[in-house]
């Protein structure tokens, strides 16, 4: 089988939306960032609405870390980091091909070619419109659905299955 696509920054948010969710720490940390955040930021206004000024003013770094840390939070979060990955690997945004057999996956464009055996990945995930393929527990690549017929992403899922051992 052989697909033509070229990876955009939803691509890569996508794939890491499935690398973030696959660990219980990773899953809940940036929900309870937020929820942390939100707190912060709602202490001093709770403080002000129903308590005394004195309490306002005690509350009231704790509303600035809030703030901080949400725009920490906004541009270190996966969207930031998708775009981060679209604009800094070399040929991110340029067509590639990729060319799946039983002995594995070959993927070519003008400024790179990566060849992987089914057995050097470890794992991989059917998202809803990529799939994200795990050449170990820290590095992947997504495969976008949107350059796949519904044969096609159902011969590539049967090759993962086939091939690739999840962990």
């Amino acid at each position: 089988m052989e697909i033509t696509y070229t990876l955009t920054a939803d691509d890569y948010y996508d794939a890491l939306k499935v690398y973030r969710s696959r660990r219980l720490f990773s899953r809940w940390f940036w929900r309870l960032m937020w929820l942390a955040t939100a707190l912060a930021l709602a202490a001093p206004l709770l403080a002000l609405a129903f308590g005394n000024h004195y309490t306002y003013l005690q509350y009231r770094p704790l509303g600035f870390a809030g703030m901080l840390w949400a725009v920490l939070i906004v541009f270190s979060g996966p969207r930031a980091t998708a775009r981060k990955y679209a604009k800094g690997i070399p040929g991110a945004g340029q067509p590639r091909t990729m060319t799946t057999t039983d002995e594995g996956v070959h993927v070519h464009s003008n400024q790179n070619e990566s060849r992987w055996v089914w057995t050097s990945m470890v794992d991989w995930h059917d998202g809803k419109r990529v799939f994200t393929v795990f050449m170990s527990p820290i590095s992947f690549f997504p495969v976008p659905k949107r350059a796949m017929t519904d044969a096609q992403q159902q011969e590539f899922r049967s090759l993962l299955q086939q091939h690739v051992k999840t962990q």
